[in-house]
C-alpha cells in the first residue's frame, strides 16, 4: 500500500467539443469600423485582381528575344510578377516575318546578325532587316519602318 500512496492524481481534460470559448475581450466594432473593414477587404481584393491582370498582360506580351537574351524559357513558367515584367515588350516592333518582338531587342538581334544571313527567330526562315513600329510624330501615332544602318566602327 505504501507504493500506491506516492502516485500523482490523474489529469483529465474535457473533449474539445465541450470546450466553451472565452468571450472576446475586444469590444464589438462600431458601424464606422465595420464599414472601414469592408472597404479594406474590397481594396485588398482589388489589389489582388490588379496583380493578376498585370501578370496576365506580361505573359501575353512576353518577347522571345528578351527571353533568349536572359537565358530563360519561352513561354515563361514563372508566376513572379518581376520576372514576367523583365521579359515583357516595352515597345512593340513587328519584324519582317510578321511576329511581334520588343523593338530594342529586335534592333540588337538584327545588328548582331547583320554580317550573316538574317533569319526569323521563330520561323527560322530568311527575313529582311526591317522593323515596323508605332511612333508619335507631331502628336499623332504613326506606323514607321525602321532599317538599321551599317556602322563602320
Amino acid at each position: 500500500m505504501q507504493a500506491m500512496s506516492h502516485r500523482t492524481k490523474r489529469v483529465t481534460m474535457a473533449p474539445e467539443r465541450f470546450v466553451v470559448e472565452a468571450p472576446s475581450k475586444q469590444p464589438p466594432l462600431t458601424p464606422e469600423e465595420q464599414v472601414m473593414r469592408e472597404q479594406l477587404r474590397l481594396f485588398s481584393q482589388q489589389v489582388q485582381m490588379n496583380d493578376e491582370n498585370i501578370k496576365e498582360q506580361a505573359r501575353r506580351y512576353t518577347c522571345r528575344l528578351l527571353c533568349a537574351e536572359q537565358g530563360v524559357e519561352y513561354p515563361r513558367a514563372t508566376n513572379s510578377r518581376d520576372a514576367l515584367l523583365a521579359t515583357q515588350m516595352t515597345q512593340v516592333g513587328v519584324a519582317d516575318d510578321g511576329y511581334e518582338y520588343d523593338f530594342q531587342a529586335l534592333r540588337r538581334y538584327i545588328n548582331r546578325n547583320m554580317g550573316t544571313r538574317l533569319v526569323s527567330p521563330i520561323t527560322k526562315q530568311p527575313m529582311l532587316a526591317k522593323i515596323y513600329h508605332a511612333e508619335t510624330v507631331k502628336g499623332k501615332l504613326k506606323a514607321v519602318e525602321f532599317r538599321p544602318m551599317l556602322s563602320w566602327d
